[in-house]
């Protein structure tokens, strides 16, 4: 049973406690986006975990060989780490405007 707990700073980590002393498998790249989908409900595609693992934004991975192997506790903490914290409006969501500067006028 996996438990989802927001910490203080209001980023929202991962408890299984079914599975602490069990290894888990690795998955390969096709399987991993799968797993976000399944277990996380976030879209996300194969092709979109290749692109992040050359340019950066994506899950730790591991390689063996040729192919990318993802653990599925990294995979829980960065797909957790994709979300925002709860809101009960999406104005909750906007970041506040910065201040306008006041125009100076310069008188000669």
């Amino acid at each position: 049973m996996t438990n989802f707990v927001m910490r203080a700073d209001g980023v929202a980590s991962a408890n299984d406690h079914a599975r602490t002393n069990a290894r888990r498998i690795p998955l390969r790249r096709k399987d991993a986006a799968r797993y976000v989908e399944d277990v996380h409900g976030q879209p996300c595609s194969p092709k979109t975990l290749a692109k992040q693992a050359v340019v950066g934004g994506g899950p730790p991975y591991r390689k063996a060989g040729k192919f990318p192997l993802y653990e599925p506790d990294d995979l829980d903490e960065w797909a957790l780490g994709k979300l925002s914290r709860k809101v009960r409006s999406s104005s909750e969501l906007r970041t506040p405007d910065q201040p306008q500067q006041e125009k100076s006028s310069v008188k000669e």
